[in-house]
């Protein structure tokens, strides 16, 4: 099983990439750039599930209990500029999923 991010939108991959985060944020994969890693694995997937609710849940939970959502950003990113972030993650559009593979040729 795997629980992670993801980037919605390929095309959006190497804004994130660029970022100076100290965030799993910045490794999000587009789904099939996933997909492919665990094949090559040895692994079927076999389940893969949308959760992006679940972070958005979070952020909303993040932003209220912090003063400021600047100061979550700024933990993270300390040299990045809050409108390079909002832009890569507009273009990547991070989600979350839950996958479900199997080892190929096992029971």
């Amino acid at each position: 099983m795997i629980t992670d991010l993801y980037a919605h939108r390929p095309e959006g991959v190497s804004s994130l990439e660029r970022l100076p985060l100290k965030s799993c944020l910045k490794c999000a994969k587009p789904r099939q750039k996933i997909l492919c890693l665990v094949e090559d694995a040895g692994f079927k997937p076999v389940l893969w599930e949308d959760h992006s609710h679940l972070l958005k849940q979070l952020a909303a939970k993040i932003f209220f209990q912090l003063e400021f959502m600047k100061e979550f950003w700024t933990r993270f990113a300390p040299h990045c500029a809050p409108q390079d972030l909002t832009a890569g993650r507009e273009q990547a559009s991070p989600g979350y999923y839950l996958m479900v593979a199997r080892k190929k040729g096992g029971f």
